[in-house]
């Protein structure tokens, strides 16, 4: 009779049982048999209230794989003897899916830069008093994504993107082919010989006459009088260099552009003026018109045909050198071009990103973004029908790929507009013949090209830590396991709410790889949905050898061998320990390079390294279950590169501190929280702590946690406001997302908000140990940082007050230390110090935030002298800090930070015997943080009898800062002022980002508070007061 081999009754002890066998799905690891199911056996553990799986009496398998509780060379055993090939299609298709995660599937963002003082630079350039309008423009434009993750210093993924186009059209302005008779036509737009370059014949009866005649950007032509293209970008660069002397940006002039780079090299943008013209011109339109047409729509041909353009200053140039046309514009049709593209479906997107990614790593510096746009623009129009009829994406693409090589070949690529233009013109015949060679052997080859890529594959590949199969090796396992575990690392590293899309799209491979294959379902089968992946992976990781390692982390109650009944064995093939697939995603303790040749480097020493590891494997397999608790380090088995996974010398046994593990591990729930609080499934945090408390995690650990996501949800919310705030403000380079996306943002920034304030709570309801830590952060992020400070301040001081209550026991937890590393979310104050000071990392003192929290959160309120009684104990704290607080902590910080409270309270004095400690930026410092702390000094030389006797007003310059709002004037009365003999103190509260956190640009925070500080109409205060006197 057919029994449940090596599983037991958890009631009545049975082991190998016939008949039914009931599994608890909220349990670890408990099952019943069918008659103590019938009779409601309950434990500890277990309710009877718990939702059982039915499992039925097994049957005879034919090649079923083994348990994972047997020796792993029965499962690469079966393996070997089981594996199918995968076809030459399906592997495409694998690698099509895999290269397309590297592109960001989101609005794109440059949180580097934004136009506002952009836009100044062009008025200013212009004399323009009605302003400037910035619009996106390019690639952007077209709402396909141009950002994408890439190898960075520090052998992590990072985000890139391609450059940012932005014309700036002058307010009001606009050009035209036929006369309008309107005071803000400026232009006729003449035809030229040259295709989609025009001349632009003066209007002198505009209004903004007098403005343009100032500027000599006219040129005169068979007695009549044009607007110059040359003239205009020599005027527009040459302003933009004296921007480049002031900011921390690098100007140069390409073609129609000014080409802005941050000095570290990121945020390239391409600012163009432009002047934009009500419609396409009509020649253009009806020529487009007439073609015949499989793609686009008609509804989409009507929103072309009627859609504006814009004229960029580009001058024509000739094949030979030196051959140009000083007066022409060239036609911009982006507006157009985006209308085409929103149209277009996934396979048509998926078609345009690949071909782009691919085509520029092939040949690189051949076709530009716009070129390919172009050519599948023209593809689809002639072949749309055949592009829904394939169902294989890999048979369009490739029959696209040949269709381009045959245009490179035949030198022949109309643009789809202007089909008088040749799009290849200016390119030469060996690179498009190059071009075309490479694509050939992409066609005929296209596995073993994509394998060889470095972009667009191996450095992916290389962080999934997974051995990637061989260019002829086709086995189906090792690629589907390769693909979900990759797939596996980019999901954990995806943003927000994609997290769980990344992770939705995994279950559905996952099932289609390995569900309805012959593999056996004690390893493999189907996943349900995100949720029970998560927990099988959560299971799978913590092993009875892991769990007794670290009892303060999970319980030890009924340990026993793991048999849980799913697998999966794409997170658990060729892994000793699972825990290491989180490792290598985490990219920890990988000590071996990821190329052929560290390891023929290795093999030198390999015997020398086999005879010490056998000393330590033995100490591993060997271990009693009542091994020492008190060991720091728990050996950690890494297989090596090219190692055997059933030759136990094959790995290289590391040991791994406890800390670290538990670190990892709160890692790695943290991140999992992301997608389980956004699955429609998820009830309340309660349902949660219970599923992980079913596998066995205890409360701190949980606790730690929900800690770092709720800190990881506030960089979310800041990042979902900065969008917000951009759109707001119609600032295109800082974000390109359209109005019926705002809707979704603004939901989506509640919701995370909810889920921040939910996960803090939580965290604080589990922690015996950090309630301390959480309970200051929190008052600092939650509330705080997002403005809510009369929750900060009431917080804060329960905080204080219960440190000095209850002060032996809460001492040590508020003297524990909160580290803010270079990617924190920081206040001005705390961004600005870090950056002055050069310190990426700042480690403070948790009853330091605490206070800080408390006296910042007065002055957002104007409580300024509500801060008084606080003032000596913070004081005390410090110097107490000094003497007792033996971990390395930031003491220049903590000073400064106790000058901000000195400088809220107006005690100037005191603040600046702080920061005269630092004598090498001693001459700013003082200006600065009381700048940044809202306050302005107006000092008396000869008591108060110059000051004028109808007050004064201050106007400060907020719609040039990095806020955008506007000027605030504050009114100053002589009365007021009488009131103090040398000096009268000015505190309104807002820095020059409005306390607004989300709008620091760590890049340019200095740069951007010296010229806040510049434009304001007085100076903070004297240095040397002794003349007053």
């Amino acid at each position: 009779m057919p029994v449940h081999k090596d599983v037991l009754c958890d009631s009545c002890g049975a082991m190998n049982f016939a008949g039914l066998r009931y599994r608890c799905e909220i349990c670890i690891d408990y099952d019943l048999c069918g008659a103590c199911y019938d009779n409601d056996k309950e434990s500890l553990q277990h309710s009877k209230s718990h939702s059982m799986k039915c499992i039925p009496e097994p049957t005879p398998r034919r090649a079923s794989i083994p348990c994972m509780n047997l020796s792993m060379n029965d499962v690469i055993s079966w393996v070997n003897n089981n594996d199918d090939q995968i076809s030459e299609n399906e592997y495409l298709s694998i690698l099509f899916d895999f290269c397309l995660q590297r592109f960001i599937n989101e609005p794109i963002c440059c949180h580097y830069i934004n136009t506002i003082h952009f836009k100044e630079i062009f008025a200013d350039a212009l004399n323009w008093t009605n302003g400037f309008i910035a619009k996106l423009s390019g690639s952007r434009l077209t709402g396909l994504v141009e950002q994408y993750f890439v190898e960075s210093n520090d052998d992590q993924l990072s985000v890139e993107g391609g450059d940012m186009d932005i014309m700036f059209e002058p307010r009001d302005a606009f050009v035209s082919d036929i006369n309008t008779g309107l005071s803000s036509w400026i232009g006729f737009v003449e035809r030229t010989e040259y295709p989609g370059f025009y001349y632009i014949e003066y209007n002198s009866k505009t209004k903004f006459h007098s403005t343009l005649q100032s500027l000599h950007i006219f040129e005169e032509r068979n007695n009549r009088q044009y607007i110059s293209s040359k003239k205009l970008t020599d005027l527009l660069h040459s302003e933009f260099l004296k921007y480049q002397e002031r900011g921390p940006c690098l100007i140069e002039q390409h073609g129609p552009a000014v080409t802005v780079v941050l000095n570290d090299g990121r945020a390239l943008q391409d600012f163009v003026f432009s002047l934009p013209m009500p419609k396409i011109p009509d020649h253009i339109r009806e020529q487009w018109l007439s073609r015949s047409k499989q793609w686009p729509s008609i509804d989409v041909i009507n929103d072309v045909s009627n859609s504006t353009c814009h004229l960029v200053p580009k001058r024509w140039n000739g094949l030979n050198e030196g051959e140009e046309d000083t007066l022409t514009w060239r036609l911009s049709l982006s507006f157009a071009e985006v209308l085409l593209t929103n149209s277009w479906n996934k396979k048509q997107r998926d078609c345009y990103l690949l071909l782009k990614s691919f085509v520029q790593e092939l040949a690189p510096d051949v076709l530009s973004s716009h070129h390919i746009k172009t050519f599948l623009f023209t593809y689809m129009e002639n072949n749309y029908h055949k592009m829904q009829q394939t169902e294989k994406q890999t048979d369009i693409f490739l029959d696209i790929i040949q269709c381009l090589s045959v245009a490179l070949k035949s030198k022949t690529m109309p643009n789809y507009f202007i089909s008088d233009i040749d799009m290849l013109r200016m390119i030469s015949n060996e690179k498009c013949l190059y071009l075309a060679e490479r694509l050939d052997e992409f066609y005929f080859k296209p596995v073993e090209t994509i394998k060889q890529m470095t972009k667009n594959f191996k450095q992916l590949t290389q962080w999934s830590r997974m051995k990637i199969p061989l260019v002829d090796d086709y086995s189906k396992l090792k690629i589907y396991t390769w693909h979900l575990r990759s797939l596996l690392y980019l999901a954990l590293i995806e943003r927000d709410h994609l997290r769980l899309q990344c992770f939705e799209h995994i279950v559905e491979l996952s099932n289609k790889y390995f569900s309805s294959s012959s593999l056996s379902s004690e390893i493999n089968g189907y996943i349900s949905n995100v949720e029970e992946l998560l927990f099988t992976w959560l299971n799978i990781i913590i092993t009875p050898r892991l769990r007794q390692s670290l009892p303060e982390c999970f319980e030890q109650q009924q340990i026993r061998e793991y048999n849980h009944n799913k697998k999966l064995i794409w997170l658990t093939l060729n892994f000793w320990e699972p825990i290491v697939l989180v490792f290598n995603i985490m990219n920890f303790y990988f000590d071996e390079e990821y190329d052929s040749e560290s390891d023929n480097d290795n093999d030198d020493n390999s015997e020398n390294e086999r005879s010490n590891n056998d000393e330590v494997e033995r100490d591993v397999t060997n271990k009693d279950d009542n091994a020492n608790e008190d060991d720091d380090c728990v050996i950690i088995p890494f297989l090596k590169q090219n190692g055997t996974p059933t030759n136990k010398n094959d790995y290289n046994y590391v040991p791994v501190e406890k800390t670290q593990l538990e670190n990892i591990l709160e890692i790695l729930i943290a991140m999992l929280c992301e997608p389980l609080l956004d699955l429609p499934s998820f009830h309340d945090h309660q349902y949660l702590i219970d599923r992980f408390h079913a596998i066995g995690i205890k409360n701190e650990l949980l606790a730690n946690a929900f800690y770092e996501a709720a800190l990881d949800k506030s960089i979310i919310i800041f990042k979902l406001k900065q969008d917000l705030y951009s759109l707001e403000k119609n600032d295109p380079i800082c974000v390109t997302i359209t109005i019926d996306q705002k809707i979704f943002v603004e939901k989506r920034h509640d919701v995370c908000y909810e889920q921040m304030k939910n996960l803090f709570s939580t965290a604080l309801q589990l922690s015996s140990v950090e309630t301390w830590k959480i309970k200051v952060h929190m008052g600092y992020t939650h509330y705080f940082l997002f403005g809510y400070y009369d929750e900060a301040i009431d917080l804060m001081k329960i905080i204080i007050d219960d440190y000095y209550l209850d002060k032996q026991n809460s001492g040590q937890n508020a003297l524990s230390l909160i580290d803010f590393s270079e990617g924190s979310k920081k206040c001005p104050i705390l961004t600005y110090l870090s950056k002055k000071l050069n310190k990426s990392d700042l480690t403070i003192p948790t009853i330091v935030l605490a206070y800080y929290t408390l006296f910042q959160s007065y002055r957002m309120t104007e409580q300024w002298d509500n801060g008084q009684e606080y003032i000596e104990q913070f004081k005390q704290i410090c110097t107490l800090l000094e003497t007792d607080l033996k971990e390395d902590y930031d003491k220049s910080i903590v000073k400064l930070l106790l000058a901000t409270a000195f400088i809220c309270l107006a005690l100037i004095d005191e603040a600046c015997d702080l920061t005269g400690q630092f004598t090498e930026i001693k001459s700013d410092l003082a200006n600065e943080l009381t700048s940044l702390c809202g306050i302005q000094c107006l000092m008396s030389l000869k008591a108060n009898g110059n000051f004028p006797d109808n007050g004064l007003t201050l106007e400060l310059p907020y719609a040039l800062s990095e806020c955008g709002d506007e000027n605030k004037r504050i009114h100053i009365t002589s009365r007021l002022v009488k009131q103090r003999e040398a000096m009268f103190v000015i505190r309104h509260g807002y820095d020059c980002y409005k306390m607004r956190s989300w709008l620091i640009n760590e890049i340019t925070i200095l740069d951007e508070l010296n010229k806040w500080i510049s434009r304001l109409p007085v100076a903070s205060f004297l240095a040397d007061q002794e003349e007053e006197t």
